[in-house]
């Protein structure tokens, strides 16, 4: 399972701002001892790719040690399945506590909220299960408090060196990555989009200098060609070669307003849905600025009957990820 937290997050015991659905996630430990994550997400219909922004924060599971590298003389990456049993903490209000051992004598290791979501590692005891949380820690903890979720499956793939010897699939933690670039399966459209204009205005460059080139020639009696069939030509060929220059900076305007737009909205949806947790705690000032940035315009009726317009909907304040938000945000 793979959260995604804000940029400011440093409790990862939930979910955070929701899970993601990558199609691949590829896991690398570095040489000096750092991991490296890089993640393909389709752009899907219930909006999770969104939730990929840079500068947030990746909780994704990564071996909890690697593979002694001992007398290897081959390269190459190898994807394991993990089945992963996901249960959720059913307590009636308190947190649940994750100890050291099977029982409640044993040391205290961690609280967690009613509603964070563990993987089971094991069924020690009929009262107590094996359990890694959100945040990475391992322990044990009371099975009457934990319910039955699902079963997810979880492929990593880690960039090993072995000599024809079976790696052993290994139990995963935690660990967090900060997102430091996203590249959207649309820039590789628009990409594609500039690659061909570049294309169409080299194209009418070239027929525009062989054209002219031609003419000159035609002019000394070297060329095959009449000049007057080449002064017929070669217009059109230098219309076409201004058309290609104005479709390419057509693109690059759109792609740039595009980009800008997009950014502006989840800039705004982020900010007011900031603004709303910080609202019960926040002083009378600082309520009265939340408001103003939230309520658009107060119509007070007859009968005292007030209309108050959002700049928010509540389809954008409940579901913030949805596919129709960002573009429905003013």
């Amino acid at each position: 399972m793979i959260c995604v937290y804000s940029s400011d997050c440093t409790d990862f015991s939930n979910n955070g701002l929701g899970v993601v659905a990558p199609q691949s996630c590829t896991v690398t430990e570095t040489l000096n001892g750092e991991w490296e994550l890089t993640l393909v997400h389709p752009i899907d219909e219930a909006g999770k790719w969104l939730r990929l922004a840079e500068g947030y924060i990746l909780r994704a599971p990564v071996p909890a040690a690697m593979t002694p590298q001992v007398g290897l003389v081959t390269q190459q990456y190898q994807t394991t399945t993990y089945d992963m049993q996901i249960y959720k903490v059913t307590t009636k209000s308190g947190p649940l506590h994750l100890r050291s051992g099977t029982g409640t004598n044993y040391k205290i290791l961690g609280k967690y909220k009613k509603g964070s979501e563990v993987i089971v590692l094991n069924k020690t005891t009929s009262s107590w299960y094996e359990v890694t949380c959100p945040d990475g820690r391992h322990g044990y903890m009371s099975s009457d408090y934990l319910t039955f979720q699902r079963t997810e499956q979880q492929n990593v793939q880690t960039n090993v060196v072995f000599r024809n010897e079976v790696i052993e699939a290994r139990q995963l933690r935690d660990q967090p990555f900060r997102i430091y670039h996203v590249m959207r399966r649309e820039e590789s459209t628009q990409a594609k989009a500039l690659r061909d204009a570049e294309a169409a205005i080299e194209k009418a460059t070239k027929a525009v200098a062989a054209l002219e080139e031609e003419a000159i020639k035609a002019l000394t009696g070297e060329s095959r060609i009449d000049l007057s069939i080449i002064n017929q030509i070669l217009p059109k060929q230098k219309t076409a070669l201004d058309q290609a220059h104005k479709e390419y900076q057509r693109i690059v305007l759109e792609n740039q307003a595009e980009e800008e737009s997009l950014t502006a909205k989840r800039l705004q949806i982020t900010k007011t849905l900031e603004w709303a947790k910080l609202f019960d705690n926040a002083s009378t000032e600082a309520k009265q600025m939340i408001i103003a940035n939230i309520v658009e315009h107060v119509t007070v009726n007859r009968g005292y009957k007030i209309d108050v317009k959002l700049k928010l909907t509540a389809r954008q304040f409940l579901e913030p990820d949805a596919p129709d938000t960002i573009s429905a945000a003013s």
